[in-house]
């Protein structure tokens, strides 16, 4: 039988080769799994006997700001955090370095998370027998991540107690910045898992309300004869701020602005959490005599 690409008009050929040599590069070598799948967790594997995580005892859940048993209705949102298998895990760091190599053939070939959790991510049964046991002991699964290292559920603290076998508590705790006293939830005891489990989940996050303080601090700064420093710019709260021009000031880089350096078709990527209110910037910008620029904000999928 002839070969189709005989019958196509010449000017058809360097088209369609680029696009087979188009698909040969996005179907690199990693496209099939790159060790066999293996189940850690048997089915139906007996789950009595249990094994105790360590690492959950926050080191401020101490008697002395015990402040009683956690509220039994207030939920929890814990995080299941899972393993690789040891052979996945290698061949997962050989792709990393692959991808960062340029004469690997997977050099820049990146891959989605949905593609990391099928190819290097805890198999389909084991993700199915943690979920299923999280929903038998009462928690409401709310996501499987699409790496397949982390599957969240919610709970009441008193599910969660005897799902674990935790012992949840209240304690006091007082913002160093400014001395109030707020209330945090805490185990005091190490979860405990099926040991079926035991080689694919490492730790549960949730088990602890962490308090999350600024890592900033002010004070008033004195000269040598102890008088307090006039701040540039004071809000109506009393509050006091550095404004880019105070940094300009403060390191000394203003007569780099005024040789005409300022930073201009340079990129920066911020990595934040959230959404930016552009108009927070406007006002800000607006305040501080800065020209008017918004920020070019890339959502990922």
């Amino acid at each position: 039988m002839p070969s189709p690409f005989r019958t196509l008009p010449a000017f058809l050929y360097l088209p369609l080769l680029f696009v087979l040599a188009l698909l040969q590069a996005t179907s690199p070598a990693i496209a099939q799994n790159p060790v066999p799948q293996i189940d850690r967790i048997a089915t139906n594997a007996d789950l009595r006997a249990t094994t105790r995580l360590s690492g959950h005892i926050p080191a401020w859940a101490v008697a002395a700001n015990d402040a009683g048993p956690a509220p039994s209705s207030d939920s929890l949102r814990l995080t299941l955090v899972l393993t690789r298998s040891t052979a996945r895990q290698a061949a997962f760091n050989q792709l990393l370095a692959d991808q960062q190599n340029p004469s690997s053939p997977n050099f820049h070939h990146w891959l989605t998370p949905q593609q990391i959790g099928a190819l290097y991510g805890p198999t389909q049964n084991d993700l199915d027998e943690l979920s299923a046991w999280l929903t038998g002991q009462g928690l409401q699964l709310s996501e499987i991540a699409p790496s397949g290292l982390f599957i969240t559920a919610e709970a009441p603290v008193s599910t969660v107690t005897n799902a674990l076998a935790v012992n949840l508590r209240s304690f006091s705790l007082r913002d160093p910045a400014t001395g109030k006293a707020t209330l945090h939830i805490a185990t005091t005891t190490e979860p405990a898992i099926p040991s079926a489990f035991a080689s694919v989940v490492s730790a549960i996050k949730g088990l602890s309300d962490a308090p999350v303080y600024p890592m900033h601090r002010t004070r008033l700064a004195t000269n040598a004869e102890g008088n307090v420093a006039a701040p540039r710019v004071t809000s109506s709260t009393g509050d006091h701020f550095i404004t880019p021009n105070d940094f300009a000031a403060l390191y000394g880089i203003s007569a780099t602005y005024q040789a005409g350096i300022t930073g201009a078709n340079q990129k920066v990527a911020i990595v934040g959490r959230s959404r930016v209110d552009t108009s927070d910037i406007t006002a800000f910008e607006t305040l501080t005599g800065l020209t008017a620029k918004q920020p070019n904000v890339v959502v990922p999928p």
